[in-house]
């Protein structure tokens, strides 16, 4: 009996003990439980807040990608090439293709009606001969410039050639073309042929007397009854010579067989036999304007590179087709000179060359 209640004593003993433990526990929960903690949790932020979520699909974040370094490739290396450029010249040779070569345009072949001489004689008398004088027939009608035309349209380069010119012809030609009052002295009044300074300028360089040239060229006119002139002494048919004032006075003196001409009288006959050739063109063969004559047109080609194949087949070209060639080429001293070339270049050439060539056609 008495063990019975020592081991009961013991029971209780412990359910005792455990109570205190539970007692305990409870007063710990009831003290986390207390309003003054959750008062607390009220003013700090969440942790959930703070914490960054995860970027990507799910809880899953994606790595950023990285893209492998690019290898360049070294370049290859490629040798030199020539270059061949063309163009056309211009007209007025102004293009310069090297320092010894120019592309020289042919200039348009000009066939003149008249030399200088025999325009201004024609303009000369055109003036002349509407100045009255008072020698003129009766009811005189100065010519036309067309009926003035028909006679001396040949007076050309060729058959009445210009000639040299002394000082005093020069300034009494060019005042009879451009002053009309130095017109009107010379052939309204008394004709003072060989006598004074202009007039002997005037026959000198023409080969005709100022008397002669009014009756020859002024009269010549159908209205006037005539188409040929009226000079006795000088026209398309005769050959008298032109003589000077001194010659002519020789012959009224003691010995009329010894009279030296003067040296510029003798030359003015040459000019005047070329004038009556000239007139009698002008009736015969009157000039008739040539076609006109298309320019030439001329192109250039260069070559500026190694002298290697390409080089030496584009100059074989040139020289076949009829091109002038010149090249900047190095000499044995590896010096570049420009010079004309009319066939293959011989020898081994290093460096650049610069090769150059035109044609007109």
């Amino acid at each position: 009996m008495k063990a019975h209640i020592k081991t009961l004593s013991i029971g209780r003993k412990f359910a005792s003990v455990g109570s205190g433990l539970l007692l305990a526990s409870s007063a710990t929960l009831l003290g986390a439980c207390n309003p003054v903690g959750f008062e607390n949790m009220k003013f700090n932020t969440p942790i959930a807040n703070s914490v960054t979520p995860p970027v990507g699909d799910g809880d899953l974040i994606t790595p950023p990608v990285v893209s492998p370094p690019v290898v360049v490739p070294p370049s290859p290396v490629v040798p030199a090439l020539g270059s061949l450029t063309k163009g056309a010249c211009a007209d007025d040779s102004s293009t310069r293709l090297l320092s010894c070569l120019n592309c020289d345009v042919p200039a348009v072949p000009v066939v003149n009606q008249f030399s200088r001489k025999g325009e201004a004689l024609f303009e000369i008398m055109n003036s002349a001969c509407q100045v009255r004088n008072g020698s003129d027939p009766a009811g005189y009608i100065p010519p036309t410039r067309a009926e003035l035309m028909r006679r001396l349209n040949r007076l050309s380069p060729t058959i009445y050639p210009d000639t040299a010119m002394t000082s005093i012809q020069t300034s009494t030609i060019n005042s009879l073309l451009t002053d009309p009052s130095a017109v009107d002295r010379m052939f309204r009044g008394l004709f003072q042929s060989g006598v004074i300074a202009s007039t002997i300028a005037f026959e000198t360089y023409f080969g005709i007397e100022t008397i002669e040239a009014r009756y020859a060229f002024c009269y010549a006119s159908p209205a006037n009854g005539t188409s040929e002139g009226t000079s006795s002494t000088f026209n398309r048919f005769n050959s008298s010579p032109l003589h000077s004032k001194a010659w002519v006075d020789c012959q009224y003196g003691n010995d009329p067989f010894n009279c030296p001409e003067k040296p510029e009288y003798i030359t003015a006959t040459v000019y005047r036999n070329q004038l009556r050739n000239g007139m009698n063109e002008s009736i015969n063969n009157p000039y008739v304007a040539p076609p006109a004559s298309n320019a030439k047109v001329c192109e250039w080609e260069k070559y500026e590179g190694p002298y290697d194949g390409v080089a030496a087949s584009t100059l074989t070209v040139w020289l076949a087709s009829g091109f002038s060639v010149a090249g900047d080429v190095p000499n044995q001293a590896n010096q570049n000179m420009c010079s004309r070339i009319t066939g293959p270049l011989s020898g081994p050439i290093d460096g650049r060359v610069l090769l150059a060539a035109y044609r007109c056609q």
